[in-house]
């Protein structure tokens, strides 16, 4: 069990960095997220640290 779990974080976290999902869903919120006024240096930040992206996604996949 905790395998699956560990491969859901991995995957969460792969999907958010770098697949744009189909029909480019995923990177047009992406692109939004980044666009914005006041947390666009947040997610810039967040996107380009493995550990930060892989903590958040720990719990994302425990919430789900």
């Amino acid at each position: 069990m905790n395998y699956l779990i560990v491969f859901a974080i991995y995957s969460i976290s792969y999907i958010i960095r770098n697949i744009s999902g189909p029909f480019n869903i995923i990177g047009i919120i992406r692109n939004w997220l980044l666009r914005s006024k006041h947390f666009g240096l947040f997610f810039y930040e967040l996107f380009n640290c493995p550990w930060c992206i892989g903590f958040h996604s720990g719990y994302l996949a425990y919430l789900l």
